[in-house]
Order: C-alpha cells, then sequence, then structure tokens
C-alpha cells in the first residue's frame, strides 16, 4: 500500500473514531450503525437495507472495511454523504 493510500485510510478511520466518540460524549449511544426509528416503521438492523447480511469474515481495520463502510454511508445517507463517491474514488487510487 502507497503510504498516501495508508494515510488516507488512518484519516478516515481516525474520522470515524472521532465522530463515535463525540457521539457518545453528547450522550447518543445509538452508535454509528445503530438501526433508526421513522414513523410507521420498524427499526432495521443496519446492513440489512439492500437485503444484503454484513459479513463476520471481514476484518477490521483495513481497506476492505474502510470500503466497505464508506459504501454503508452513501447507501444510508445519500446525498447527505455527498462526497463518499469521492472518497471511494480516492481509496481504489
Amino acid at each position: 500500500m502507497s503510504p498516501g493510500k495508508a494515510l488516507f485510510v488512518v484519516s478516515v478511520l481516525f474520522f470515524c473514531i472521532a465522530i463515535a466518540m463525540t457521539t457518545a460524549a453528547l450522550g447518543q449511544d445509538r452508535g454509528l450503525l445503530a438501526p433508526r426509528e421513522e414513523k410507521g416503521r420498524a427499526a432495521q438492523p443496519a446492513g440489512k437495507k439492500s437485503g444484503k447480511a454484513i459479513s463476520p469474515n471481514v476484518p477490521v481495520n483495513t481497506v476492505e472495511s474502510l470500503d466497505r463502510a464508506i459504501r454503508d454511508l452513501i447507501e444510508t445517507f445519500g446525498e447527505k454523504y455527498a462526497k463518499g463517491k469521492e472518497y471511494l474514488a480516492k481509496l481504489e487510487a
């Protein structure tokens, strides 16, 4: 892995950890991938939106796990996660 790609992976992972810590500090203990409840809909487990199950065989803190996390954020938040496709392109470079 090139030094630039490694720095990018570490930066994104650090960003995710910072968000998780901020969320916990604000008393929102739902976590980043906790099920959401919407009006008129039951909570849906994370990773089940597209009907695909989350594979427990993906090691954490790898390029593959980061790729899957970015794709999940794109699928979950759509246009609210506007730079998601840009992050995927950098990761694949």
